[in-house]
């Protein structure tokens, strides 16, 4: 089926968007480094973001080094049950995951399980999301006694 040029034209404005879009937040994130430091929360918001951007364009590595850096930071910064630390390993999981990297997946899965256990409590949603995370990597390799004992 033939696309409209309608259609080929949103979509190429969505494409040059996107592509405005990430050199504003690489050069938002490169000045706000510049300025305010990279142990700056500013700084590490746009780093964190960065890295989310390049989940989104399926740039795993680049994504996955980023993150490591943010966490890295935001454990310095600001503790390693920060919510913002938690919450960037979480995304760090997505990176695994889409590499096929199950074991790290779920390792690190794993410890934001219990961070934020901790942190929010067992009934929160942000637990509750972690949970259902853990369950798609143990169904991606296959271990689906473990979903039903969490």
């Amino acid at each position: 089926m033939a696309s409209s040029p309608c259609s080929k034209v949103k979509y190429r404005v969505f494409l040059s968007a996107t592509v405005v879009g990430q050199r504003q937040r690489s050069w938002s994130h490169e000045t706000k480094k510049r300025n305010l430091g990279e142990f700056h929360p500013g700084t590490l918001t746009s780093m964190a973001n960065l890295a989310t951007i390049y989940q989104g364009q399926k740039r795993w590595k680049e994504a996955e080094k980023l993150a490591l850096r943010v966490i890295e930071l935001r454990q310095n910064a600001l503790g390693p049950e920060h919510p913002d630390t938690v919450n960037t390993q979480a995304e760090l999981v997505v990176s695994y995951s889409h590499q096929r990297r199950w074991a790290e997946a779920e390792q690190l899965q794993l410890q934001v399980l219990e961070m934020r256990k901790r942190t929010l409590g067992p009934e929160h949603p942000e637990v509750m999301k972690s949970q259902d995370a853990l369950a798609v990597i143990n169904a991606e390799q296959g271990v689906l006694d473990e979903v039903g004992e969490m």
